[in-house]
């Protein structure tokens, strides 16, 4: 019973660790830029050894990706309204998130569109995109829930990823946003007024 407790202290006390090793972190890249600042130099603010941050986080780019991984909200889907909005919600929250990042917190948004790799901000997108997929399709009675999960998330990804948000007006994002969610209508339309779309 007590190595029992004194390992949920030790797993405590890390996690605990973690967070102030990224609120630090988070604070340097903001103040510094992500290119001034090092483990050391957190570590020295800290007051404590490199070594323990590195427990944690074997690079700065992998402490970068924790900060930003963090820092990004989960997709609030608004309530009450029909399908059609609660999808449309979907993207348009992610697009405005990432819209006040990269002006209000731009080196942040530039950690994210420029130092991580491709692969990891898709990742990060992808999987909130799907964290909030039930609560979207919760009401369109779909009987594949979890492909139409995965297929929303690739879909939406093209529109929202940080890279397209950085380069792209915001007012076209949103254009094509509806112009994604008119075609996916009509292939839903042609898809449940089709038997043999059905059978299949």
């Amino acid at each position: 019973m007590t190595e029992l407790k004194s390992e949920v202290r030790s797993r405590r006390k890390g996690a605990i660790t973690r967070q102030i090793i990224l609120f630090e972190a988070e604070r340097s890249f903001a103040k510094m830029g992500y290119q001034q600042t090092s483990i050391t130099s957190i570590a020295e603010t800290l007051k404590m050894s490199a070594a323990n941050i590195h427990k944690h986080f074997r690079s700065k780019l992998d402490l970068a990706y924790a900060v930003v991984e963090q820092r990004l909200r989960p997709v609030q889907v608004i309530a009450g309204v029909t399908p059609k909005e609660r999808l449309r919600a979907l993207p348009l929250n992610i697009l405005g998130d990432l819209s006040h990042m990269s002006q209000d917190e731009p080196e942040l948004f530039y950690i994210l569109t420029n130092i991580l790799s491709t692969e990891n901000v898709s990742d990060i997108m992808r999987s909130r995109i799907l964290d909030a997929c039930p609560q979207v399709i919760e009401d369109m009675e779909l009987s594949d829930a979890e492909r139409f999960s995965e297929a929303l998330a690739d879909i939406f990804l093209a529109v929202c990823h940080p890279a397209i948000v950085a380069t792209t007006e915001y007012r076209v994002l949103v254009s094509r946003v509806d112009n994604i969610l008119n075609l996916m209508k009509q292939v839903m339309d042609i898809g449940a007024s089709a038997p043999l779309a059905k059978a299949c």
